[in-house]
């Protein structure tokens, strides 16, 4: 598994598409309002919510690889 580390000079979000969230066994209610929700993803904000994920990836022996995608300014901060 791939996961998007989408960054810019203040903050990072982790991306996920929501039907990987949901075999992830993750609902909305995990996340809080600090995470973007658009279109069939989610960008986990990097200081709690993405712990959710990792935690879960972890207990379920799922790899994952992280590629780093660098913003000037993280669009979803704009909506």
């Amino acid at each position: 598994m791939i996961i998007e580390y989408h960054n810019d000079p203040g903050h990072g979000w982790y991306k996920i598409n929501r039907a990987e969230l949901k075999e992830l066994g993750i609902s909305e209610q995990d996340i809080s309002g600090f995470s973007y929700w658009d279109k069939g993803c989610i960008y986990l904000e990097e200081d709690n919510d993405a712990s959710v994920l990792f935690k879960r990836l972890h207990q379920m022996g799922i790899a994952y690889r992280i590629k780093d995608v660098y913003h000037d300014e993280f669009p979803l901060r704009r909506s």
